[in-house]
């Protein structure tokens, strides 16, 4: 009865495994997939926009370009929220291939990781949602005003 047990118990965990590498490996193929879709997306809305060194005619056109492609962003919006979560399955994969040889290394690539994701999610949070919720104020002249008298809302580093 014993050994049946056994048995069961590690045909369990053979198939539990098995399960867990399929997932985790259909998260390292998804997540630079999904990226891209998402970045084609975006990059679709900002292109209907039209860079000005006047920070509010940045910002206007930023909205208007929002506005004007709403659906396509949210499209971005919810492809990045599924790379944060495919991303998350991808480095957890790495750090179990990771973890059976060099433990310490595995877990210095967890704390990177864990990084990471805290990143990819601020993103998502803070630009993709702040943009759609801006986007939704009828008033895009006042807001891009508002807007630009808070500060520079793009990077001043030079563009290589």
């Amino acid at each position: 009865m014993n050994s049946a047990v056994t048995h069961k118990t590690a045909a369990h965990s053979a198939s539990a495994t098995r399960l867990q590498r399929g997932l985790l490996t259909t998260c390292l193929l998804a997540a630079p997939a999904l990226l891209t879709a998402s970045e084609l997306a975006r990059l679709q809305v900002e292109n209907s926009r039209v860079e000005s060194e006047d920070t509010y005619r940045d910002v206007l056109s930023q909205l208007d370009a929002v506005t004007a492609h709403i659906g396509l962003w949210h499209l971005a919006a919810w492809l990045d929220l599924a790379v944060v979560f495919t991303w998350t399955g991808a480095l957890v994969a790495a750090v179990i291939v990771i973890h059976r040889t060099r433990p310490w290394i595995a877990t210095l690539t967890g704390v990177t990781a864990a990084v990471s994701i805290v990143g990819l999610s601020m993103h998502h949070a803070f630009y993709y949602q702040a943009l759609a919720d801006l986007a939704g104020i009828p008033d895009h002249e006042s807001t891009a005003r508002l807007l630009a008298r808070q500060g520079p809302t793009r990077s001043r580093w030079p563009r290589c």
